[in-house]
């Protein structure tokens, strides 16, 4: 077993791909936990971007997107996953945070742990928004992981990435200390979004809401934010808003 940097056994390997940003990942490491049972007290939009709610994700979906049919049985994957996080249940926030990213990150059975989340309505949009790298299944099993732990829905986001190089990438925010930290499949490496670079977000999603985002500088950007997702979704509801 390895020892993750902020102190929770782990049952896998090293992560790869670690972003060269030390000074950045410490940021994490000295931040203090805050109660995570509760909102913050401001909505972060995350990686600096501007952001507009659009609605509850299942009412704007709903007509779009038939929700998949999903069985959720306790398999013997779906068994090991809950041991890890009954697992984690001891340590704080930071432990947990750094746990659930590390396990999803190695687990075999990402399509399966998300799978069981898409049986709720409101994650109709991650069937939707399919990344080529499935980073979407991910991001869902990280928040339907912290979830159980007790995190406030409102502390999480499933966000959708283009990046400069171009690909979708989708990655989980977690609010915590008035920042916003990204949980990536890519690595174990927790940053703040806002030391991610060349990222940025078009969409954004939890149980309560679904945001469109845009950049700071962009002309009209709320309006070409909602005019894309529009497009990708093919349907007016959303220009509504």
């Amino acid at each position: 077993m390895n020892k993750s940097r902020h102190g929770t056994w782990l049952p896998f390997r090293s992560a790869a791909q670690v972003p060269a940003e030390p000074e950045a990942a410490k940021i994490f490491d000295h931040l203090q936990s805050p109660d995570i049972r509760t909102a913050p007290h401001r909505p972060i939009a995350p990686f600096g971007a501007r952001e507009r709610t659009v609605g509850d994700p299942e009412a704007l979906f709903a007509d779009n997107v038939k929700s998949p049919k999903v069985i959720c049985g306790r398999t013997a994957p779906i068994g090991r996953w809950f041991g890890i996080l009954q697992s984690l249940k001891p340590f704080g926030a930071k432990g947990q945070v750094a746990g659930v990213n590390n396990y999803i990150n190695r687990a075999a059975c990402v399509s399966e742990i998300a799978d069981y989340g898409k049986s709720k309505p409101w994650t109709i949009p991650v069937t939707h928004f399919r990344c080529g790298d499935h980073s979407e299944n991910h991001a869902l099993a990280k928040y339907i992981s912290l979830r159980f732990l007790g995190f406030h829905p409102e502390r999480l986001r499933l966000v959708w990435l283009k990046h400069r190089s171009g690909g979708d990438h989708a990655v989980l925010t977690v609010s915590l200390g008035g920042q916003a930290f990204v949980l990536d499949s890519r690595h174990d490496v927790i940053l703040p979004a806002e030391k991610t670079r060349d990222a940025i977000p078009y969409c954004s999603l939890n149980g309560f809401r679904f945001c469109v985002h845009w950049q700071k500088n962009a002309r009209n950007g709320a309006e070409r934010a909602l005019r894309f997702m529009a497009r990708r979704v093919r349907r007016g509801r959303l220009l509504e808003a």
